[in-house]
This record gives structure tokens, C-alpha cells and sequence, in this order.
């Protein structure tokens, strides 16, 4: 019986094994064999892993973005209305598409060197990584109301070893912190990281003695109380006010936000051309950038979250106008808040919408 159970179970891997292969190649269509003949055994190797990237790496929510919706704890504490979740999730869905069409485009980035291609995949790699951070400023910017935004960070700043927060990017943009301030902490890091790194505190950490696994419990802790007290240090005092600000304890009202849902006839009239140079080149060039679908499917729906980001800002904002059905009053005034929203959408789409080519493109026309 054991036999025939085991038989199964080998069948069942076959089968799954064969259609998984199946599934691989269907999802990634036939190799090019241009580049089978010509590349590297290494390089065909680096344009294989882009190519199944999107098969075998799951598709989570990207923190501080989708999982504000999808994540047990946000959802029961923000309680987001229906139009924010909407948002929101369509903003990480722009993400999570865009990431998988462009590990197509890396593997058959047409490059014959070896260190070239590696340089293009760091750069692409680099580029979608700073996609997701725009994209969770402008969740925190545009999407949440102000008390929603001021909660999460502060919960995000506080869980686990605060001072590593310090190596976020937009934790660095929110204080302000220097290159020369950058290096410091990096150094901090690398004395720590040297501390707990010895072979003998790693011996010390899997003895089966408890009382030397104690010892080097009570170590691990002294080092970090040690290095967050080295990173607190690099800060001036005004940058250790922010960060005493945007760590102060908070709580969000019981009854759920009333988030109006933004007009049609309103978010029409947001020309996001005419207020951002971005996304007017973007209008204007539509066609010679030849844009593949998948991109401007994303495009569009990037438009769309903006779009209501604007308006929602506009509603919480004293000093920036509603825009009405008649005219687009956004081209005449944004408020320092809604300008920064805009940057961030235009990062989405430059770096993690665009392929490099495309960006440069763009970039030439702003400037």
C-alpha cells in the first residue's frame, strides 16, 4: 500500500513538474534564439531568471501600498473608504503589472556584453525599487487622509529596530539627511554588523548551552542598543525634532472617514498635461515612444489614482481651490502638497513604467 501511495506521489510531482514547464513557456513565449546562440552561458542564465521572475516570485501587496488594504491589521485599524481601497489597490496593481512586463523586457534587452548587460539589470532593478517607494508617497500623500498618513508612518517608524528606518528613502527625504550624514549611518551599520558577525559570537548563538545562548542574547541586544544610539547620534537636533514628531503616538477616530467619491465630470476637467511637464511629454509623444500596451494600460490608470489624489488634497487643503466642472483650476494654483504628489506619480511612471530607453526620452524633453 505504502509502495503505490509513494508512486502516486511521484506521478502527482511529474505532473505538476510538466505543467509548470508547460505554463513556463507559455508565459514566456519562445526563447530568442538570436541570444541562445551569441550570449554567455551566464547571460542566458541572467535572461532566464528575468524571464520566469514573474512565475515564481509571488505577488504580495507592496508594503505601506496594497497591504494598507489587504493586511488584517490596517484594514481593521485605518478603515479605509471603498474609493481609497480602490485607489490604493489600483496604484499597486500599476506596480505589480509594470514589474512583471519590464522582467520581460530585461531579458531580451538586446546587449552582447556581459558586464553591460549586468549594469542594465542593476540600473533596471534600481529603477523599479524607487518606483515602489514614489508609489508609497504617494499613497501617504494623496491617498490617505492626513491622520491616516501621520498613523501609519508612525507605526512603521516604531516596530522593530527604529534607527534602521533611517536607510528608508523617504524617511531620509522626510528628514532631510545628507550625503555626508548617509555614510556616517552606513558605517554605524558596518560596526554593528562586524560586532554581531564574529564566528565566535555565531558559535556562542548555537550552543546548545543555554547559558551561553543567553550570553549571546544579551550581546545581540547591547549591540543594537549601541548602534541605535550611534545612528541617533549622526542626527542634528533639528532632524531628532522631526523624528520626535513623526513618532509621537497616535490614534485614529472609531467611525470610518467620510471620503467623497470624486465626480466624473470633475476629474475630467484635471488636466494632468497642462500641470505637469511629465505627463504632458508623455501626451505628446504617446506615439513615438511606441508604447506597448501593458504600459499604457498602466499610464492610464496612473492618471486615474492621480487624478483623484488631486482632488482629494483639494478638499483637505485651505489654501488650494476645488476644481469645478468649467475650468481646470489646478493649472493655476497646487497647494506645496499636491506638487510633491505629482513628482511621485511622475517617478512611477519614469522609473517603473517606462523602460530606460523611454525614460531618457522624456527626460530630454523636460529638460
Amino acid at each position: 500500500m505504502s509502495k503505490v501511495l509513494w508512486s502516486g506521489a511521484v506521478l502527482s510531482l511529474i505532473i505538476i513538474n510538466i505543467a509548470l514547464l508547460s505554463r513556463t513557456r507559455e508565459h514566456v513565449g519562445p526563447w530568442n534564439e538570436d541570444y541562445k546562440k551569441t550570449d554567455s552561458k551566464e547571460m542566458q542564465n541572467l535572461r532566464a531568471g528575468r524571464r520566469v521572475n514573474s512565475l515564481f516570485i509571488t505577488h504580495e501587496p507592496f508594503d505601506l501600498i496594497g497591504a494598507l488594504v489587504t493586511n488584517r491589521h490596517w484594514n481593521e485599524v485605518l478603515q479605509l473608504d471603498e474609493d481609497q481601497a480602490e485607489a490604493i489597490k489600483k496604484l499597486d496593481n500599476v506596480l505589480q503589472n509594470a514589474r512583471e512586463f519590464m522582467w520581460k523586457g530585461d531579458a531580451d534587452h538586446p546587449v552582447d556584453d556581459l558586464e553591460s548587460y549586468k549594469a542594465y539589470l542593476a540600473r533596471s532593478d534600481q529603477r523599479r525599487s524607487s518606483s515602489i517607494r514614489h508609489g508609497q508617497r504617494m499613497v501617504s500623500l494623496g491617498l490617505l487622509t492626513e491622520r491616516q498618513s501621520s498613523f501609519v508612518l508612525q507605526r512603521y517608524l516604531t516596530q522593530g529596530r527604529p534607527m534602521q528606518k533611517l536607510f528608508d528613502e523617504n524617511i531620509q527625504e522626510l528628514l532631510a539627511i545628507t550625503a555626508a550624514q548617509n555614510r556616517q549611518l552606513t558605517r554605524v551599520a558596518m560596526d554593528e554588523n562586524a560586532d554581531t558577525s564574529d564566528i565566535k559570537f555565531i558559535e556562542a548563538a548555537m550552543s546548545p548551552d543555554d547559558k551561553i545562548r543567553k550570553q549571546a542574547g544579551a550581546f545581540l541586544e547591547e549591540a543594537a542598543a549601541k548602534g541605535e544610539l550611534a545612528a541617533k547620534a549622526v542626527l542634528t537636533p533639528e532632524q531628532l525634532a522631526t523624528w520626535s514628531k513623526l513618532t509621537e503616538q497616535r490614534s485614529l477616530p472609531l467611525e470610518r472617514p467620510e471620503i467623497p467619491t470624486p465626480p466624473a465630470e470633475i476629474l475630467s476637467r484635471i488636466q494632468l498635461a497642462q500641470i505637469s511637464p511629465v505627463f504632458r511629454e508623455l501626451k505628446k509623444k504617446a506615439d513615438g515612444l511606441q508604447l506597448a500596451k501593458e504600459q499604457q494600460e498602466a499610464l492610464l490608470d496612473l492618471e486615474d489614482v492621480v487624478r483623484k489624489g488631486l482632488y482629494w488634497m483639494s478638499l483637505a487643503s485651505t489654501d488650494t481651490p476645488i476644481p469645478n466642472s468649467k475650468n481646470n483650476l489646478f493649472a493655476q494654483k497646487l497647494s506645496e502638497s499636491q506638487r510633491s504628489f505629482i513628482k511621485h506619480a511622475e517617478h512611477v511612471a519614469l522609473k517603473g513604467i517606462l523602460t530606460q530607453d523611454q525614460a531618457k526620452e522624456i527626460h530630454a524633453a523636460v529638460n
